[in-house]
């Protein structure tokens, strides 16, 4: 089966997610949560469609942008709205506010929110750098004066939403979040209304009954264009100082990272849930002078943040504009909570019933803590953070929702256990041949092996696939990685290493005059 890079770092990215809020994923199996997924077309199927390869129909269930959605409700069995959207680079604030609609609707009970930007198309950056849109030094110098455009960068980001009574680990809320188009426009499609923006800004925080002098610091879009940047300070100024005491600081993440396109919007949420969290804003890169045409900047109304700035405030705007006119802009409130680097709030005492842990000494009473992991480095790394809060029994009630009942071994190791144990009664020490090394499945049969001791043989069809196991698995030696493009020379091979008894196992992927060479490799009791 053939799916597409972005699909596949997106299902990881939402099993992260879900789990970074507090809940097992198989306890969302059935459940009514929607999926709102950010895209602008899939470069891997671009790339696909123009290659010699032969054109199955698994390019439609693999790379057809729907999938982007609909491969995530199908692998964890959501049972809610899922659909892509595409409202260039404002998509993931337009995912944001359908998946908003969707809950105030009674749609969904939850959604995923997120989107992915994966650059492998040579030809889509160049239509950038011929629409004069690139930085010609790469860096995105945003609100400077010498601003010459972005630089194109790739994010995959997911969000987990749900309604804050049922939140069990809470970032932020979101107060209102409002994406509308700019309409008709003389300058033309792609050239940002100021006016528009001011107008939909304003509209947000009417509805959300929020004062916008309220709200210290604005995470902007901030592309580093000189046409973007003045009419994102206008509108900003408008909005925002007209009443002011203090100037209103302002950022772009797009000066760290470059531009995620699609995904920027969440990128740039990403930034201030981090900032919360550890009490700092990071400073703009590359700002040393401001853009003279904007006026609010020389004037002072609103500052850059060039160096690491003390997170203070509990209200903060982020905006999200699209290339053909749909502008997006949200209100995020966080908790009044006095060492935000250090605290989350965290719901688990009512819902988990897990009584407070009581001392009667200086040392607090032993604490089974559970914690599940795919591999030994994530369980460490749980109790590791369970053995740096130890007081605080939100946090292992926690780990103990998230742990209690362990989640779903990967389809790619269960696989393999039925392959070798069930099937091939594989021992300990014995030779196995794993063709397409490289892949999930094989790569996943390589680590069981090398753990039994086994002697392992593996094919691959390229030599940067050889590379990548020889970086990932430095125990599997070099002269055992064969070439699967031909069947006779990695059969003569392996019959010339073992002396002509052969391996014990195949776990086979090939076909036709391959698969007869695979057989070939088993011994007598194969």
């Amino acid at each position: 089966m053939c799916i597409s890079f972005d699909i596949r770092i997106a299902l990881e990215v939402v099993y992260e997610a879900v789990i970074d809020a507090g809940i097992n994923p198989k306890s969302l199996r059935g459940a009514r949560v929607g999926v709102f997924m950010s895209s602008s077309g899939n470069d891997a199927a671009d790339v696909w469609l123009r290659s010699t390869e032969n054109r199955t129909g698994h390019y439609i269930t693999g790379c057809y942008p729907c999938m982007l959605a609909d491969r995530i409700s199908y692998a964890f069995n959501f049972k809610g709205p899922t659909c892509v959207v595409d409202t260039g680079c404002s998509s993931s604030f337009s995912a944001i506010q359908y998946a908003m609609l969707a809950l105030k609707n009674g749609l969904c009970d939850s959604a995923i929110v997120g989107g992915a930007n994966i650059n492998t198309f040579p030809y889509l950056s160049s239509a950038f750098f011929n629409f004069k849109a690139l930085s010609s030094d790469g860096k995105c110098k945003v609100f400077d004066a010498s601003a010459d455009g972005f630089v194109r960068s790739e994010a995959v980001v997911a969000f987990y939403i749900c309604r804050n009574a049922c939140a069990k680990r809470i970032y932020a809320t979101i107060l209102g979040i409002k994406c509308i188009n700019d309409g008709y426009k003389e300058d033309g499609i792609t050239v940002p209304s100021s006016r528009s923006q001011a107008q939909l800004i304003k509209e947000v925080y009417e509805e959300a009954g929020v004062n916008p002098m309220d709200v210290f610091y604005v995470e902007a879009h901030g592309t580093g264009t000189q046409a973007g940047d003045p009419k994102e300070i206008a509108a900003l100024d408008d909005v925002f100082c007209k009443e002011r005491r203090e100037p209103l600081l302002v950022g772009s993440v797009k000066s760290n990272m470059g531009h995620a396109e699609l995904v920027s919007g969440l990128c740039g949420i990403v930034k201030v849930l981090l900032a919360r969290r550890y009490g700092v804003i990071p400073p703009n890169l590359h700002f040393k002078t401001p853009n003279p045409e904007c006026e609010a900047l020389i004037k002072g109304r609103i500052n850059v943040v060039v160096e690491a700035t003390p997170f203070q405030g509990r209200l903060v705007g982020v905006n999200s504009f699209g290339i053909g006119g749909t502008t997006g802009h949200a209100i995020l409130q966080f908790e009044n909570i006095s060492n935000s680097a250090a605290k989350w709030r965290i719901k688990t005492k009512t819902l988990l019933k897990l009584p407070p842990l009581k001392k009667t000494s200086s040392l607090a009473i032993p604490t089974l803590i559970l914690a599940s992991g795919r591999t030994k480095k994530a369980v460490e790394h749980l109790l590791d953070q369970a053995a740096k809060h130890f007081e605080d029994t939100d946090f292992l009630g926690l780990l103990h929702e998230v742990a209690a009942e362990a989640v779903t071994v990967p389809a790619v190791y269960s696989t393999v256990l039925y392959s070798f144990f069930i099937r091939g009664k594989l021992k300990e020490g014995e030779r196995v041949l794993i063709h397409s090394g490289s892949g999930g499945i094989g790569m996943a049969a390589i680590t069981i092996a090398l753990n039994l001791k086994c002697t392992v043989y593996t094919t691959v069809g390229s030599r940067r696939k050889r590379d990548i196991l020889k970086a990932i698995f430095p125990k599997l030696l070099e002269d055992r990685i064969l070439d699967s493009n031909n069947g006779k020379k990695f059969k003569m091979e392996i019959l010339r290493q073992t002396k002509g008894e052969g391996v014990d196992v195949v776990l086979n992927s090939l076909s036709q005059d391959k698969l007869k060479a695979s057989l070939e490799c088993l011994g007598r009791r194969g």
